[in-house]
């Protein structure tokens, strides 16, 4: 059981950071990028590749990241001096190109994947491998929670927040807000392509079909929930993914209907669950605290 939790727990740092990746996009300046899948995949397949190379796991995963941020760097150069719609557009485009391009290029495995990814801490006993595993990637989401926070916290960060609300006044202020448009997507996906490089040497097996465009949304989900703070995020993120696990084993107490029944009542339920969040705390269960004291003050105004 303890290894199983552990595991669990780490998939949920796993997609903690991708929420950290995205959040700095959507919950900070506002950039809807339903793509965000495409960059946990190049950052997957970019450090298994390079490892099962003969590249050493570190310096992959570095790599990978930096690959993740070069990739976003022209999409956004090309959309976001348009309308932000189009970045929309264009990223759910571009994962699926990713998706297809993975499924049939046979030197990245094709539909089979890519197997014998070296693991992380491979070396160590398989009894207290989990739980290493499992607090090198919780160290490594709460550095990157550290960084958010004072890059959203900056002066820099004031004006992502500037141009999610109303890029028009930005600009009028003199910001060059295209230019922060990028390095925030650039920034976001380079925290994907690290969760990707993780993810792929955790479990050791990469394939096209792990990277469906269902599991952006499900991180967006997990934002919903626990707000547009990095914390909020972050653990929003995990409650979501880890709700989403725990009630898999409700079909396995007797319930007199079917396994293909029980699914769809399962995220039937988790649908009225999320509707009566969003009721009840519209702006997530950790809000950003600047958001928050503009609701009271909304509020109390009215």
């Amino acid at each position: 059981m303890a290894p199983y939790l552990a595991s669990l727990l780490l998939f949920g740092g796993i997609y903690a950071m991708l929420a950290l990746g995205l959040n700095l996009q959507w919950g900070h300046t506002g950039l809807v990028n339903l793509g965000f899948v495409a960059f946990f995949a190049l950052g997957a397949y970019s450090a298994a590749l390079l490892t099962l190379n003969g590249v050493p796991l570190l310096v992959a995963a570095v790599i990978a990241v930096v690959i993740a941020g070069l990739v976003a760097y022209p999409l956004g150069r090309l959309t976001l001096r348009l309308q932000d719609d189009y970045l929309a557009i264009v990223t759910f485009g571009f994962a699926e190109v990713v998706r297809i391009l993975l499924l049939n290029t046979r030197w990245v495995g094709g539909a089979d994947g890519l197997t014998g990814i070296p693991q992380l801490f491979g070396p160590l006993a398989a009894d207290v491998r989990p739980f290493i595993q499992l607090g090198a990637v919780l160290m490594v989401v709460a550095l990157v929670l550290v960084l958010a926070r004072r890059l959203t916290e900056s002066p820099y960060g004031r004006v992502l927040r500037a141009i999610r609300d109303s890029a028009e006044a930005a600009r009028s202020l003199g910001k060059e807000t295209e230019g922060y448009k990028v390095v925030a997507l650039v920034l976001g996906s380079a925290l994907a392509g690290l969760a990707g490089a993780i993810y792929a040497h955790y479990i050791g097996y990469v394939s096209p079909d792990q990277f469906d465009p269902s599991l952006t949304f499900l991180i967006f989900t997990g934002i919903v929930i626990g707000g547009s703070s990095h914390w909020g995020a972050a653990v929003g993120t995990l409650v979501f993914i880890a709700a989403m696990e725990a009630t898999r084993f409700l079909g396995d107490v007797g319930l007199p209907i079917s396994q293909s029944d029980f699914a769809q009542l399962r995220l039937l339920v988790i649908g009225l669950l999320l509707i009566v969040l969003m009721q009840r705390k519209r702006e997530g269960l950790w809000p950003y605290r600047h958001r928050e004291r503009v609701r009271v003050t909304r509020d109390a105004a009215a």
